[in-house]
């Protein structure tokens, strides 16, 4: 699969499961906007699927998923990010962006 498809599969299995991580954070929308430098209509957009989520917020996001035990854990069992796939794209050094 291609780097552009399968970022497209991470970004949309974001936005599926973006409440569940969500609330396992306790974040609030407002609290999570925040966090990733958005406005908390951006978040409810896109929780909502009406805005679509860019890779650079899909990071943002990632960084505050994987900082909490409990989000952290969902992001491996929904396949939301798949590191060790990332780093052989980019020969196992480093995450390709």
């Amino acid at each position: 699969m291609d780097k552009c498809r399968k970022r497209e599969e991470y970004i949309n299995r974001m936005v599926e499961n973006l409440r569940l991580l969500r609330t396992a954070t306790s974040l609030t929308q407002e609290q999570l906007a925040e966090k990733v430098g958005v406005s908390r209509q951006t978040i409810i957009a896109i929780e909502k699927k009406k805005r679509c989520l860019s890779w650079t917020l899909y990071l943002a996001l990632i960084a505050i998923f994987i900082a909490n035990e409990k989000s952290n854990e969902l992001i491996r069992n929904l396949q939301i990010l798949d590191i060790f796939e990332l780093q052989c794209e980019s020969g196992g050094n480093e995450i390709e962006y």
